[in-house]
């Protein structure tokens, strides 16, 4: 079936919305014909220009945009129900205007849990725009702690580990005596290895200061050594039982 130039391929219905895949089909000065796919929604009026290879301009005349895909409905400046979904937050949070309805920017006087997150308020509660161009979405991750997740792949993504919490912890988190769950994030400084058990974060060589208490002792003591670390044999204990 043909009719005006279109070709309905797809038809979808959901309550009074509609939404419908047209194919535009137009002859070629050699006898040949173009085939253009183009997606039509009920909340769309679309004002089709003349012209063989030209496409149609859709012109978004609802206000609830929900579910419109931003190929067929480019994003608004302001009032886009998108914001904070598919499109960027452009907006500051009001007292008519809540997260609950779209996205917006936390200020000064307004930050509800759910509002979007500023380089000047990123307070807990608040919500990284992942499409924001101003403030990169790894920076705002980066000030928000792990929560959940695994700790391979702690939530929400880009997060920031805190210290363990808990024996049993399950998300990305750094050891500490006493919290110290396997697969935690083990300390750089040696030194801080003090009560955590090698379950968690194996022995680290020579100068790990669990040597002789939880981990095995891998040297022996020599003249001049200066290597020792007080806690595991002192040095000085050490070399007055040997014999000249």
């Amino acid at each position: 079936m043909q009719f005006g130039g279109l070709e309905p391929l797809q038809l979808h219905m959901q309550g009074s919305d509609w939404s419908i895949q047209l194919q535009m089909v137009s002859s070629q000065s050699d006898g040949s014909r173009l085939f253009q796919k183009i997606p039509v929604h009920s909340q769309l009026l679309c004002d089709w220009p003349n012209g063989i290879n030209a496409n149609p301009t859709c012109i978004c005349s609802g206000q609830d945009l929900t579910g419109i895909p931003n190929e067929s409905c480019p994003c608004r400046s302001t009032g886009d129900i998108r914001a904070g979904t598919t499109c960027p937050v452009t907006e500051n949070c009001n007292a008519t205007l809540k997260p609950s309805d779209r996205g917006c920017f936390c200020t000064s006087s307004q930050k509800p849990d759910g509002c979007t997150c500023t380089p000047t308020y990123s307070q807990a509660g608040c919500i990284c725009d992942l499409l924001s161009t101003t403030y990169l979405p790894t920076t705002c991750l980066a000030t928000k702690p792990c929560a959940e997740g695994t700790f391979t792949a702690p939530l929400p993504t880009g997060c920031s580990p805190t210290d363990c919490s808990s024996q049993n912890q399950t998300f990305e988190c750094n050891c500490k005596p006493g919290f110290d769950p396997v697969g935690c994030n083990c300390p750089s400084d040696v030194q801080q290895l003090v009560g955590i058990r090698t379950e968690a974060c194996p022995c680290n060589g020579d100068n790990d200061p669990r040597i002789g208490i939880t981990c095995a002792v891998t040297r022996e003591c020599k003249q001049n050594d200066q290597s020792g670390k007080s806690g595991v044999y002192n040095l000085t204990t050490c070399l007055a039982t040997k014999p000249c």
